[in-house]
């Protein structure tokens, strides 16, 4: 297409970021101009080198020119979802500003509620793209109208269909690059910006109660980049321990993010991470969700309900007690002898559909009918 001019974005948390970038890479690709602005942990890792950015891409990070920057938007402006509250003032703040449709892109279950609900009917979204169903009718029973909501897969999901196809590859790369024999049960640990080394004390009880898998557990830990200095401290003194499940130390400077290591792991746990969803999507046996006091807290806050829902659609494992964990353990070391883990697999399926690779492209269809 010819260039119209230039296209306005805004990213906080760094879901909302990667829900953005392929679609502003497809802009570019188009010969449209992008302009992002850069708040909170994506400002954080911007200025740090962590965030990489196309270098034909103005990047800015002043909070203070956010409103004048937004000002000049005339074609469309992009918003990444954020459960930040300064994430969610300073995209609210961008949509108040812009002159231009505004189009926001849904990372996670959920994420784009605090932006809606700080717009209430001062604004509306022209189209709110979300990952499937679930997400469009979790929004429409939290009260939000349907009228713009449209199901176009997730854009940062759109490796997944890649990567599933060398997932054995990638299984066997990661494990001998890190000294890890296939004998030995990866559990990777995902934090929240709280609670995880209460999933850490779950586990180690869980394993140490039980004669399941108790010498070949081994915990790989990775944490928010939001966690609280009280959490951090919680998860230091569990893995100082001598005592505790033996912990496999990968610095992020080798792996960029949780989700890079799922080929590695065998389960996967959280409260309600990304990276638990992404191992919906590649279909593991081993995604748990688990419900301890500070986690169950955090999610009602930010979402307002008590489990999540990829839990209450029944596609992942829930625990709460190092006995429901046990549980869960031995229904999946059955594999096909189980019927509850069957009955996970299928809906795992159902949501997988939903994410083919072309979620960009039906993003960016829906960016065209606003210019």
């Amino acid at each position: 297409m010819d260039n119209l001019g230039d296209m306005y974005a805004l990213a906080a948390d760094r879901g909302g970021w990667n829900a953005l970038a392929p679609v502003l890479k497809q802009a570019l690709s188009e010969g449209c101009g992008v302009r992002v602005f850069l708040v909170g942990t994506t400002a954080q890792q911007f200025r740090s080198g962590s965030l990489k950015i196309d270098d034909r891409v103005p990047t800015e990070t002043d909070i203070n020119i956010l409103r004048s920057f937004f000002a000049s938007s005339r074609l469309v402006t992009i918003l990444g979802a954020s459960q930040s509250a300064e994430g969610t003032m300073a995209t609210y703040r961008a949509a108040i500003a812009s002159p231009a449709p505004l189009l926001s892109i849904q990372d996670y279950y959920g994420s784009a509620i605090p932006l809606l609900k700080a717009l209430g009917r001062e604004k509306n979204l022209d189209t709110l793209c979300v990952t499937d169903e679930i997400a469009r009718d979790h929004l429409i029973k939290q009260g939000f109208s349907g009228q713009h909501i449209v199901v176009t897969g997730g854009p940062h999901f759109d490796l997944i269909k890649e990567k599933k196809d060398t997932w054995i590859q990638d299984r066997q790369r990661l494990r001998t690059d890190h000294g890890i024999s296939e004998n030995e049960k990866i559990f990777l640990v995902v934090g929240q910006p709280g609670g995880t080394a209460e999933i850490l004390g779950l586990l180690d009880q869980a394993i140490k109660t039980s004669a399941l898998l108790k010498d070949a557990a081994r915990v790989i830990v990775r944490m928010h980049s939001r966690a609280t200095t009280k959490n951090q401290q919680a998860v230091q003194r569990f893995l100082q321990n001598p005592s505790a499940l033996k912990a496999i130390d990968i610095p992020s400077t080798r792996i960029v993010s949780s989700d890079d290591l799922l080929p590695a792991a065998d389960f996967v746990l959280s409260g309600y991470s990304t990276t638990n969803h992404i191992g919906i999507l590649y279909q593991m046996p081993g995604v748990i969700y688990v419900g301890t006091p500070k986690l169950t807290e955090d999610l009602k806050r930010d979402t307002g309900h008590s489990i999540p829902l990829e839990v209450a659609y029944g596609a992942a494992w829930y625990v709460q007690t190092p006995a429901e964990l046990i549980e869960a353990l031995r229904e999946i070391q059955k594999g096909q002898e189980s019927s509850k883990l069957q009955q996970i697999l299928h809906k795992q399926t159902t949501i997988a559909a939903h994410n083919d690779g072309r979620a960009t492209e039906r993003v960016w269809k829906e960016i065209l009918k606003l210019l």
